[in-house]
């Protein structure tokens, strides 16, 4: 017995835009019947949203920051534990996929955004992806602008999508 094909789809649902809501819910229902078998779930901004919308399993794409005087020490120190706790959930979280789908929605932006912002999130699952040796793709996502230089640097990278087909 072969187990599931296990699909995540990425990108910014549930929080309110409904254009990505829209992309994830088009996504969503083709996957459920091209690949009716599949276990599939989000990554996204607002899981909870998605949960309670959509019916499916949902993983945030970040964890949120520390409140209180834990923030202040977070920042203190350049967000650094907020960084390396959000890289240990990602690559724990994409053990539980065989493959990331980032469907529409404009992931390549850096629209009101700096480098560090959806870049560097988008930069930093795709790399996990690829460390973890799942596959990504891109289905149906807008592009532009992209402003920053360091933003065009890491979305360059980021383009190149993980190993083997689907």
């Amino acid at each position: 017995n072969a187990r599931p094909l296990r699909i995540g789809i990425f990108g910014g649902y549930g929080t309110g835009n409904f254009g990505n809501d829209a992309s994830f819910e088009a996504l969503y229902n083709f996957l459920r019947t091209e690949y009716p078998n599949a276990e599939i779930s989000a990554i996204c901004s607002k899981p909870e949203n998605v949960t309670k919308r959509f019916g499916v399993k949902a993983v945030g794409i970040a964890a949120p920051r520390p409140e209180g005087i834990w923030r202040k020490l977070d920042t203190l120190a350049l967000r650094q534990p907020s960084t390396w706790r959000n890289w240990a959930r990602c690559l724990k979280a994409l053990n539980d996929y065989d493959v990331i789908l980032s469907g529409g929605t404009g992931v390549f932006d850096d629209f009101r955004d700096t480098p560090l912002g959806w870049p560097s999130v988008l930069g930093r699952w795709c790399l996990a992806a690829k460390l973890k040796g799942v596959t990504w793709r891109y289905i149906s996502v807008g592009a532009g602008p992209i402003t920053n230089p360091i933003s065009r640097e890491m979305f360059r990278y980021d383009s190149f999508a993980g190993p083997g087909p689907m």
